[in-house]
């Protein structure tokens, strides 16, 4: 023995030292795996949920009753659905963008034709207003002649005579 081993009385206590240390790190060890398990647990059951909620089973029921189902068939099942779901989505997003795209491009060609409908409008109206104008500055006292009757119904928007 050690002189400082005799003053701290370190080695007659080495034994229980060394087995406070090992039961600690198993102690240690024990509830980081009590956690896992929890943790995996926790998963186990939110992808129970997730699969579910897609219409599936996280685990798959086995070919035979009675059976054990694989561990690594667990998801399976449940991860082809989810990715028949998510093809499903995309297709129809895009389906629907298409006809979407369609209506815009529709609608676009309308208000180009209706603006130059439109302005046709208009410079049928500007016209028609420059030639009731004329005519009225073509009346002799309070007499209208059959032109000025034509330059109201052209401004009225209605046939002329002649026609």
């Amino acid at each position: 023995m050690s002189l400082l081993g005799k003053i701290t009385g370190f080695d007659q206590a080495r034994g229980y030292i060394t087995l406070l240390a090992v039961a600690a790190a198993a102690a240690g060890l024990y509830a980081w795996g009590a956690i896992g398990h929890a943790e995996a647990g926790k998963l186990e059951r939110q992808a129970e949920l997730l699969c579910s909620a897609a219409g599936s089973q996280f685990v798959a029921a086995p070919a035979k009753p009675g059976a054990k189902p694989k561990k690594g068939d667990r998801g399976k099942a449940c991860l082809a659905e989810i990715r028949e779901l998510a093809a499903f989505k995309r297709d129809t997003t895009d389906a629907t963008n298409g006809v979407l795209a369609g209506a815009v491009a529709e609608q676009a060609a309308k208000a180009r034709k209706d603006a130059a409908r439109a302005a046709q409008d208009t410079a049928a109206t500007r016209a028609a207003v420059e030639r009731m104008e004329i005519e009225n500055a073509a009346v002799e006292g309070d007499r209208v002649s059959g032109a000025w009757f034509g330059a109201l119904n052209d401004l009225a928007g209605l046939r002329d005579p002649a026609d």
